[in-house]
């Protein structure tokens, strides 16, 4: 540069070949939804594979999210009784989360071998006073039974794995705030959808194990802010 006798770059990235990026989620959907593996136009074909000419392949690499609708129990819809230790059960039992867990990763892989995968488990939704939700640490107990069957699945193919309940636990979950989307990790006066603070936060971790040595710009990964051509 004019003026300078050093002059440094930075790569941030570099390749030959245009690499789309599919946003193919379904809310309210459990893994159940998920385990039509041999339906041309099912869920596992439309959702968790991405076009090919007229085929649909298994990606270079899935971010998957699964386990909220599974595990929904006594605080919220789907709830369906208590195990014989007074638990609540969640919709889809742990045992068959994880089955079909097995399932959908056992045909990615034979899809394409060389796949990267990384699941992420459901973080706790609700808030931590008593008050407010008595179930919160039934349903935490519940939560972290389904987050350890998906990591055991997670290791048996290799895969990577983001324990959310963990993630989140030591944050502020939420509050009754007009103010509340820079603190708190969950959207003011909503107990279970991510704030732009807690995507920004869920971002960051996931990009961590992405990319462990940080070679990417992280001011830019801040849900708060707004990126567009002018900024």
């Amino acid at each position: 540069t004019k003026g300078k006798t050093d002059c440094g770059f930075f790569i941030l990235g570099c390749g030959t070949k245009y690499s789309p990026v599919y946003l193919n989620g379904r809310s309210g959907a459990t893994s159940d939804f998920y385990i039509d593996t041999n339906i041309e136009n099912g869920a596992f074909n439309q959702r968790l594979c991405v076009p090919n000419g007229k085929d649909r392949v298994a990606p270079d690499c899935l971010i998957w999210i699964i386990g909220a609708n599974d595990s929904v129990n006594g605080g919220g819809a789907g709830y369906n009784g208590k195990d014989d230790e007074g638990i609540s059960k969640g919709t889809v039992a742990v045992e068959q989360y994880k089955k079909n867990l097995n399932t959908v990763l056992a045909t990615l892989r034979e899809k394409n071998p060389k796949m990267q995968i990384i699941l992420i488990s459901s973080p706790v939704w609700g808030t931590k006073a008593a008050n407010d939700d008595p179930n919160y640490e039934t349903r935490r107990t519940l939560l972290l039974q389904y987050a350890q069957a998906m990591k055991d699945v997670a290791e048996n193919y290799g895969a990577l794995f983001l324990n959310n309940v963990h993630l989140f636990d030591s944050l502020p979950v939420n509050e009754a705030s007009d103010t509340g989307a820079a603190v708190y990790w969950r959207a003011t006066n909503d107990t279970i959808h991510f704030s732009r603070f807690g995507h920004t936060v869920l971002a960051k971790n996931l990009l961590s194990k992405l990319m462990p040595l940080g070679l990417y710009p992280k001011e830019m990964i801040d849900a708060e802010k707004v990126y567009c051509e002018g900024t």
